[in-house]
């Protein structure tokens, strides 16, 4: 069904709406200091200072509005918040843009106390975070209130570290004008991973008509994520994230099924065409984050498309789900007043609600997914008539799987998939080969790097800090 001409706006003119709404939601005020502060050390009053960090500056990308609206959208949202604890001081420390600069700056003393990222791996690794297990137990915060395999990447043993910013779910999107064009039937509601390779392999080929070029029946996400070895029954990261899971008979039906289609070119992995490919009927189906969705909005209004669910793979149903996260600093000099403000952000409605309603951002709770799809649709009008449900029935029945953590050297760990990955994708190895040599390589690594103590950032802080304490009290003892 093809949207009404009034509803197919430019990509600008959508933005601009989108935008206008995030701007009209945050209010009309200037940001509340978005320096990097020095100011931290200090307090007004009896008041407990707590430094967030409003925004993590990928999601500004993805939503395609600017990181001053998104700052102000987040700071209003906590207008109520304030209200309610008039002991509590909240300030602004700017976007977090990413692991490295925020250990650099808590490693400098200057950094957030409340602030979101989308790695949590370095944090753990360093035990730079706030251990959240307690404050659940005392506040009676239950954790099913969260997507759990979420929960699970932010756990270390006994401790769960942080907890989900928000669930983004990936889905298939099918182009329904193209398969009426090649005289295909639609993917039926439950079809399998089978079906789908089948009806891509159907679909790719030289396209016909002006311009020609190769068309991809398929597209995967990520490099391809792990998710897909769930819903084979194997995963890329063992239980304790000390091995790797890749050695595996069920990983290697997934390594096939995989890498087979990508190989010949029926399949492609999610790359910076995909958009205009799809928009060109250059790619029949593929995987769609749902925080492109702003970015998308567009181009999809003058086709003929839906959304559909994953296939039902052989062993379990599976999608990706990302690991952003919030979380508190263990150099916070006020961890309760943090845990307050964070339990606002996570637990709370309010600020969800603000965000999912100004640029359709996607929620951590559960009991706010039946709402989302209404909301996309009031905002969006290209949206209206969309298989929106695709993307919450994942997080709502804990089918959403986050990529997990390795427990030593992570980024490294998933370096060893990627480059494996891209031997097996170009043909160079065979799938056997490339995911044996995988497995063994992060083993390897993991061994190495279990034997080996880690440099803990919070241990060098409170070194560095005694350091200026005994130099100043030399200093004074001369004078």
């Amino acid at each position: 069904m093809r949207v009404p001409a009034r509803a197919q706006r430019t990509r600008r003119d959508w933005l601009r709406t989108l935008g206008g709404c995030a701007a009209a939601a945050a209010g009309t005020g200037a940001l509340s200091g978005c320096s990097h502060h020095s100011a931290r050390t200090t307090s007004t009053g009896a008041k407990a200072v707590v430094v967030w960090s409003p925004i993590f500056q990928a999601w500004s990308g993805a939503s395609q509005v600017s990181l001053k609206i998104l700052m102000s959208l987040a700071d209003r949202a906590l207008a109520g918040f304030r209200s309610r604890h008039p002991s509590i001081e909240i300030r602004n420390w700017g976007p977090s843009r990413g692991a490295s600069a925020v250990t650099t700056a808590l490693l400098a003393g200057a950094g957030p106390d409340v602030f979101a990222d989308n790695s949590i791996a370095p944090y753990l690794e360093q035990g730079l975070l706030i251990d959240l297990r307690p404050y659940l137990r005392r506040d009676n915060v239950s954790e099913t209130l969260f997507a759990t395999s979420q929960l699970h990447v932010f756990s270390q043993g006994a401790g769960l570290f942080a907890l989900p910013a928000y669930v983004g779910t990936v889905v298939m999107l099918v182009n329904e004008g193209l398969l009426d064009r090649l005289g295909q039937r639609y993917p039926a509601a439950g079809w399998t991973a089978a079906q789908w390779a089948t009806l891509a392999r159907s679909t790719a080929g030289t396209a016909k008509g002006a311009g020609g070029g190769h068309r991809f029946g398929t597209t995967f996400f990520g490099a391809p994520a792990s998710f897909y070895y769930h819903g084979f029954g194997a995963q890329v990261v063992g239980p304790k994230g000390t091995s790797s899971g890749l050695n595996s008979p069920a990983a290697y039906a997934a390594g096939r099924w995989l890498f087979d289609q990508l190989h010949t070119g029926v399949a492609a992995n999610l790359g910076q065409q995909y958009q205009a490919n799809f928009a060109s009927g250059l790619a029949t189906t593929g995987a769609f984050w749902i925080q492109t969705l702003p970015a998308w909005v567009q181009t999809l209004s003058s086709m003929h498309w839906n959304f559909y669910p994953m296939p039902n793979w052989p062993v379990r149903p599976a999608t990706f789900a990302n690991s952003d996260f919030w979380a508190i600093s263990a150099e916070a000099k006020h961890p309760d007043a943090c845990w307050e403000l964070l339990r606002e952000v996570c637990v709370g409605q309010t600020y969800q609600r603000t965000l999912m309603k100004a640029i359709l951002f996607p929620p951590a709770l559960k009991s706010l997914w039946p709402d989302w799809p209404r909301v996309v649709r009031s905002v969006a009008p290209p949206l209206a008539h969309k298989n929106l449900e695709a993307f919450a029935q994942y997080v709502l029945h804990d089918q959403a799987y986050p990529g997990g953590v390795f427990r030593y050297a992570d980024p490294q760990a998933w370096g060893m998939y990627g480059a494996a990955a891209g031997q097996m994708a170009a043909g160079r190895v065979g799938v056997r080969q490339g995911l044996q040599t995988a497995a063994q390589q992060i083993d390897a690594l993991e061994k190495q790097w279990a034997g080996t103590p880690s440099p803990n950032l919070k241990a060098e802080v409170a070194a560095r800090r005694k350091a200026v304490q005994r130099l100043a009290g030399m200093f004074a003892e001369g004078g």
